[in-house]
């Protein structure tokens, strides 16, 4: 018997988790760099979210730092997720007028309305998303940045018993 539920088990979780999820797009939870600029995204709350729910506000802190040797702008950062999950969030834009020195890092505060598709779970599941950095450099020479990445990455999966013959399902 337990021959025949461990492999169960664990073709439950693959399951869950790749087709749960959506995706095959798992992105790096440790935040995002190039050569100049490294970009982390948290988010940092979850909305509550009642049965029937379409929307859900939510907040993301993204960090930005300037590993060149010139200050820049950051004029504009983009955030869309990347395949399906319980939530989602269409592209959304925000603009922004903040100088990031050489070496140091900016904090930036991100509220975005996603699309909620699971009430049961809410909006705190694993999600990937694109950011796209808009920077100007102190020259006036306009620079855009991608990166990919996700946030949230721990999931949870419950198992449940089943009364069907008195087994396992």
């Amino acid at each position: 018997m337990k021959r025949v539920f461990l492999p169960g088990l664990f073709l439950f979780v693959l399951t869950a988790c790749a087709g749960g999820l959506g995706s095959g797009i798992t992105g790096n939870t440790e935040g995002q760099s190039t050569e100049d600029f490294d970009v982390a995204v948290v988010q940092s709350n979850t909305p509550m979210v009642m049965e029937g729910d379409t929307s859900a506000d939510v907040r993301f802190d993204i960090t930005v730092r300037n590993r060149t040797s010139q200050p820049y702008t950051i004029r504009r950062i983009a955030l869309q997720s990347l395949g399906g999950s319980t939530y989602r969030l269409p592209i959304s834009t925000r603009s922004y007028e903040m100088q990031i020195a050489p070496g140091t890092e900016a904090k930036l505060e991100y509220w975005a309305s996603t699309e909620v598709s699971d009430s049961t779970i809410g909006a705190r599941a694993p999600l990937v998303l694109r950011t796209t950095l808009s920077v100007v450099g102190a020259d006036g020479t306009p620079r855009e940045e991608i990166f990919t990445g996700r946030v949230n990455g721990h999931v949870a999966v419950g198992v449940t018993k089943e009364s069907r013959g008195g087994g396992w399902m």
